[in-house]
């Protein structure tokens, strides 16, 4: 019944990034990119993914060959919707891995393949936290006239 959709179901975002598009393909503008291991939100297995982090947004892929047409298999939203990033190998007993956490209190954990790389992910990412922070505090304060 359900044969001829046209995509398949993985091949489909699963809900937009936000009203202005980021232009992820266009590595040389990133503020980070490169191989991680990712933790599954339902199958708790680790799985090599290549990551590129634009505009205080976390994007995942299959491979490094990430094109205009490349679908994501993933994105958070580091500037608007986490709370903190930080170290986690006391939990997932794994050398090189952290966690970032957001306001709904999910968690995805992360394995680097060195600790320079997980430090560098590390400072990115909460650097997007700290900018997304400043930003709301600004809004908040132009819509209450301060």
């Amino acid at each position: 019944m359900f044969k001829n959709l046209g995509a398949k179901f993985t091949q489909i975002m699963k809900k937009p990034i936000d009203d202005v598009p980021v232009d992820f393909w266009d590595i040389s503008k990133a503020e980070k990119h490169g191989w991680l291991e990712k933790q599954g939100a339902v199958v708790k297995t680790w799985r090599k993914r290549y990551f590129i982090m634009k505009q205080g947004k976390l994007f995942w892929f299959l491979d490094e060959h990430v094109t205009m047409q490349t679908k994501t298999r993933g994105v958070i939203d580091c500037a608007n919707n986490c709370v903190s990033v930080k170290g986690a190998e006391d939990f997932t007993n794994e050398q090189n891995s952290f966690e970032i956490s957001q306001k709904t209190g999910e968690i995805f954990y992360f394995i680097c393949p060195s600790k320079k790389e997980k430090e560098e992910w590390i400072n990115r990412i909460g650097r997007a936290i700290v900018l997304g922070k400043k930003n709301q505090q600004q809004q908040q304060q132009q819509r209450s006239g301060f």
